[in-house]
């Protein structure tokens, strides 16, 4: 588990790849945190981004787990 604070005008996706740095797993988040370009850059480092996906987004295969980990309010 990780954690940073950062000023309310700071882009999530913009501290995210910071806080992940030894981490393993799935990265669970909201859809502020919706991005290609992050998903791959963490997908490379052996991380899985789950977030809800938007309403106009391709809906993507993903595991029925991961879907309900995509719908938990944090």
């Amino acid at each position: 588990m990780a954690f940073k604070l950062s000023q309310a005008t700071t882009d999530d996706r913009v501290v995210l790849p910071e806080i992940a740095q030894g981490l393993t797993g799935k990265i669970i988040g909201d859809k502020g945190y919706i991005s290609q370009d992050l998903f791959n850059r963490l997908y490379e480092k052996g991380l899985q981004l789950i977030n809800k996906i938007r309403k106009n987004m391709k809906n993507r295969l993903m595991p029925i787990i991961d879907k309900i980990l995509g719908n938990v309010s944090i």
